[in-house]
């Protein structure tokens, strides 16, 4: 394994593009966070948005990130496409590596860069927290677990974006797809399914797996200590979770990646490069 993850970043660390996106991703997320953190907006003496408050920075730190999930995604299918095309696998093969060696090093690569999410959004929230004023191990690791699942989802987009390059070979018809497929083609398919059986699609469970941080829930609390309001409309306030609890969630992501990189191997394997 350690020698497949090495041979993976020498053909990858003197590949232009790998930087570049690498480079938006941790800049497009950098600049948004720097910019969410100062954001103060108060409505009659009320915090509305305490999206970096100890009790929710992870949450939001999480649901941000997952953003550009999409980013890291897309390089995968331009490293994938690139090795079919210019017949890297081949080489490989001639090289000695037998097709499980291929997938095994792709996905060593791909769970290299799931650390590397985990790594920059808890880099970019601890330094937040130390900015905060109020910062404590407890309170620093309240609700990290969002942290973890953004790791895993990370796993599942760029695993499915792998399998998608080895189905299609071609770079821009591969992104073409996995994009439609995102904004399109899923949710179409779902209008015909029952609420009940559309959160299991995997596009949508995967997607679910850091939701949006309970914007109505943070204002309601605040209008409730003040008492600005009837606690009937308070209850009304609250947001009810689309999906399936993260208990069943994360295990059934688990199931979908152990999918994408099996029917990636077996593709690998029956196909000629």
């Amino acid at each position: 394994m350690k020698n497949l993850f090495r041979i993976e970043l020498i053909k990858t660390i003197y590949y232009p593009t790998f930087w570049a996106i690498l480079l938006l991703h941790s800049l497009f997320f950098v600049i948004i966070i720097a910019l969410g953190a100062n954001l103060d907006i108060n409505i009659q003496g009320v915090q509305v948005f305490k999206l970096f408050a100890p009790n929710y920075i992870w949450g939001t730190t999480a649901w941000i990130a997952s953003w550009f999930n999409l980013l890291l995604a897309i390089m995968i299918i331009v490293l994938t496409g690139n090795e079919i095309q210019y017949n890297t696998f081949r080489r490989q093969l001639l090289d000695g590596l037998n097709r499980n060696h291929l997938i095994i090093g792709k996905f060593a690569l791909i769970a290299g860069l799931s650390l590397y999410v985990i790594f920059l959004v808890t880099v970019t929230g601890f330094i937040i927290s130390l900015n905060s004023g109020e910062p404590s191990i407890s309170g620093f690791f309240y609700g990290f677990k969002f942290v973890l699942i953004l790791g895993v989802q990370s796993l599942a987009y760029m695993s499915l974006a792998m399998l998608t390059a080895i189905v299609f070979r071609n770079i821009a018809l591969s992104i073409i797809v996995f994009l439609l497929y995102f904004i399109m083609i899923e949710p179409f398919i779902r209008i015909f399914f029952a609420s009940n059986i559309d959160v299991y699609f995997p596009v949508k469970l995967i997607s679910n797996l850091t939701p949006m941080p309970d914007f109505m829930g943070m204002i309601s609390s605040e209008l409730s200590a003040m008492q600005a309001v009837d606690p009937n409309s308070i209850a009304q306030l609250q947001s009810v979770p689309d999906g399936l609890s993260l208990g069943i969630s994360v295990p059934l992501c688990l199931i979908y990646i152990v999918v994408f990189v099996s029917v990636s191997r077996i593709l690998l394997k029956v196909r000629d490069f």
